[in-house]
């Protein structure tokens, strides 16, 4: 929900005019105890982390970043976004891969496109980690066998993904995710709600006693190669919609669930693996209606997905910069802010 639209008119004289020149547009910011500090250099996302402690927040503006080889602390890290259509006044912000380290605990990503794979340190605790609205081109993967480092209360929401592979986690929760693969090895009490998850083969495998709800499940595959759901057992699919029919595995429990929809006729506008020019929303919402009292999909549930996936910060999506000064030498810029409720 846009809680406010706001036109800012800031007076700038001549000689700050290079604070909106595109060199400045590729600063980082690093709020650190009620104070900013500015990088500005060839690895400013590197040289901001270094310099934060933990529970500072960092700024990424819409420009390609090389990230740390591995966050070991405690930020929060905002991006302008990845959508096309909302990162046109600002340019999209995009990070090589991330890496997590057990001091990464309590992290917030939020707002930009991961060229690679997000990776949590295997056989680690890394515990109550937020993952929001990225755009993330490989996978997620948490990983380990160790029953004494198992990472807990990790967030995966609003994200585009391939498969994540949770593995070694309790109480993680995937909500209004669109995944181009599968759910991974994702147990104990684990929560996966109101996502598109398409998939040639398995769209579930080894996923044992956890609620499956509300979601779109895809599957491409054709004739005796369809499996679905496999070597999963414990679980209870309620109020999900598949494309073909899983539900004569008996080791799990099925609820209200649509079997054998068509995709094609199901969204307004349908495209296969993830596509910014489709529309996921349904053609017709009031025929599949989930635990929450919404819609199934990507804009129902708890928190339905925002269409462009703009960060929770302020977000610039309009700016005109006066073509000359006037006569004291300053520079009229109009800017447009939208915020969000979360």
């Amino acid at each position: 929900m846009i809680l406010k639209r706001k036109i800012v008119t800031v007076m700038i004289i001549l000689a700050g005019f290079a604070a909106i020149t595109a060199e400045a547009q590729q600063r980082v910011v690093l709020q650190s105890s009620g104070e900013m500090t500015t990088f500005a250099t060839a690895n400013s996302f590197r040289d901001a982390y270094d310099a934060a402690s933990d529970g500072d927040t960092i700024y990424l503006p819409g420009i390609e970043f090389s990230s740390p080889s591995t966050f070991d602390k405690k930020l929060v890290v905002f991006g302008t976004g990845h959508h096309p259509d909302a990162t046109e006044a600002t340019g999209q912000t995009i990070v090589n891969s991330l890496s997590l380290g057990s001091g990464a605990a309590g992290s917030h990503f939020e707002g930009f496109r991961v060229n690679g794979n997000v990776n949590f340190a295997s056989n680690t605790k890394i515990d109550d980690v937020t993952i929001k609205r990225l755009h993330i081109t490989g996978n997620i993967s948490i990983l380990g066998t160790d029953p004494d480092n198992i990472s807990d209360n990790i967030t995966i929401r609003e994200c585009i993904s391939g498969t994540i592979d949770a593995q070694n986690t309790t109480n993680l929760e995937i909500f209004n995710c669109f995944i181009n693969g599968r759910v991974n090895r994702l147990s104990n009490n684990g929560w996966v709600s109101n996502s598109v998850i398409i998939n040639h083969m398995d769209n579930f495998r080894e996923v044992h006693q956890s609620n499956i709800e509300n979601n779109i499940v895809i599957n491409t595959s054709t004739g005796s190669t369809y499996r679905g759901v496999s070597i999963s057992t414990g679980n209870t699919f309620s109020n999900n919609i598949f494309s073909k029919d899983p539900t004569d595995n008996e080791e799990n429990t099925w609820v209200n669930n649509h079997v054998d929809v068509d995709p094609e006729g199901l969204f307004i506008n349908y495209s296969g693996p993830f596509s910014y020019d489709a529309d996921y929303n349904l053609a017709n919402p009031g025929d599949y209606q989930g635990t929450t009292g919404n819609e199934v999909g990507l804009y129902g549930g708890l928190n339905p997905a925002k269409p462009t996936s703009i960060p929770f910060v302020p977000h610039i999506i309009e700016h005109t910069i006066a073509t000359s000064v006037n006569e004291q030498g300053e520079i009229e810029v109009s800017i447009s802010v939208e915020a969000q409720e979360n």
